[in-house]
């Protein structure tokens, strides 16, 4: 079918004919295609269930944790993950903190000797998103909250409260 795969993001394939382009995406055991007109995505995926075995679920509404939002009218894709960072603050976060302007208090300098010192506290930091939720937030979807949780996880093999 003449796919092409990016070098930036190995999970990304493209395909252009005239001025139509074709995107489709692998992850794992999903597919997802998107194209420059309905015509080229239906052409595509009749090719690949004459090829594989398929289930066609419909246009995309939530993907890893995101938010998809087709309008056809518009021919416009928006995509936010909302449900996912709230689901990161009602877990992890005092409902009762304030919000911020910045990701990170200029004010404290993290170092080393903030890890936890009594297994209560290293207990207390098991569950915390440092090492997945937050990088993967930061990764995907908020670059602005990127240096931030950079800082933080400098100190993932010993994490404590303040960090």
């Amino acid at each position: 079918m003449g796919f092409k795969r990016l070098q930036a993001e190995h999970c990304l394939y493209f395909h252009k004919e005239d001025n139509n382009i074709c995107l489709k995406s692998l992850y794992v055991d999903d597919l997802i295609i998107a194209g420059s007109t309905t015509q080229v995505t239906s052409r595509i995926h009749d090719c690949f269930s004459r090829r594989y075995s398929m289930k066609d679920l419909g246009d995309i509404d939530d993907i890893l944790g995101c938010k998809v939002s087709v309008n056809h009218l518009q021919g416009s894709v928006s995509i936010h993950q909302q449900k996912y960072l709230t689901g990161i603050i009602s877990k992890y976060l005092d409902p009762h903190l304030s919000w911020m302007d910045t990701p990170a208090d200029s004010r404290i300098v993290l170092i080393q000797a903030h890890g936890p010192t009594t297994q209560e506290e290293q207990d207390n930091m098991k569950n915390k998103p440092i090492r997945g939720s937050l990088p993967w937030l930061s990764l995907g979807k908020r670059p602005d909250i990127a240096y931030a949780v950079s800082q933080i996880a400098k100190y993932n093999a010993n994490p404590g409260p303040l960090h």
